[in-house]
């Protein structure tokens, strides 16, 4: 659950939009990708759920489905925490996600996706 002290420390900033992701551990292409809702989204990194729990640093390969790219963004990510919700059944967990080695073009595409996002939500 987020709270002001995480807010407090974001440096972009976070849509709450349910893009679907995929994700797996970077070392396991020969298991089947986690197939998930993205809870919110920024430039540096998303927060979404997941089937399988992971441990803190541990390397991820991330595919998500942006609403106006026919091809999900292929990107890696670094896990910082993974939580718990009391209210959901125990084999759902949330993940924060650390996006790593973006390149110019997925940094653009990320970008602008999050702008057109934030300024609806203005308007």
């Amino acid at each position: 659950m987020e709270n002001n002290k995480q807010d407090d420390r974001r440096i972009s900033p976070r849509i709450s939009r349910n893009f679907i992701i995929k994700h797996r551990p970077h070392t396991s292409e020969d298991l089947p990708w986690d197939i998930c809702f993205v809870r919110n989204i920024s430039l540096k990194g998303c927060y979404c759920s997941s089937d399988k729990p992971y441990e803190e640093g541990q390397i991820l390969d991330i595919q998500i489905q942006l609403p106006a790219f026919k091809e999900p963004l292929q990107l890696g990510g670094e896990v910082k925490r993974c939580d718990f919700d009391k209210n959901k059944p125990a084999a759902i967990c949330f993940i924060a996600v650390e996006f790593i080695q973006m390149d110019e073009q997925q940094k653009h595409i990320l970008s602008e996706t999050v702008a057109f996002f934030l300024h609806q939500k203005d308007n």
